[in-house]
């Protein structure tokens, strides 16, 4: 069994016991990271971490999303995001992590999963450049 399975498998195992028994969060979480523990896993908490945090979104129909812009945004930005990203998906519920990058030149980039919508202002003028080039 590859690490990865072993860490999915550790990971739903806990998910369904915290469905199970709401109340015991914690006790749980202490289990989960001895058997990691025995299992000599410990050192891979970061990926148990992104792959319970998968499950649970998963299972409770929350998509995560990553939002790049050069700066701060507003509370009405945030709302207009949040609502594209459930628009793009059809999904309910929206877990929104803003990432500021100054070097994106302006605009924003989304990303859902595996896929990247790109609205920065470099990823722009590269396409433009390109088509000019061509």
């Amino acid at each position: 069994m590859t690490t990865t399975t072993t860490l999915k498998n550790i990971a739903g195992a806990l998910l369904d016991c915290i469905s199970e028994h709401p109340d015991d969060v914690e006790s749980l979480i202490d289990g989960a990271s001895r058997v990691l523990e025995g299992k000599r896993l410990l050192h891979h908490r970061d990926a148990f971490l992104e792959i319970f945090e998968s499950l649970y979104n998963e299972r409770y129909g929350i998509v995560r999303a990553d939002v790049v812009s050069t700066g701060a945004l507003s509370a009405s930005q945030v709302s207009d995001i949040e609502s594209y990203v459930k628009r793009h998906t059809g999904k309910d519920t929206v877990d929104l992590h803003t990432i500021i990058d100054p070097d994106i030149g302006g605009g924003i980039k989304i990303t859902i999963g595996n896929e990247i919508i790109d609205y920065s202002i470099r990823s722009n003028i590269s396409k433009l450049h390109h088509q000019l080039t061509i």
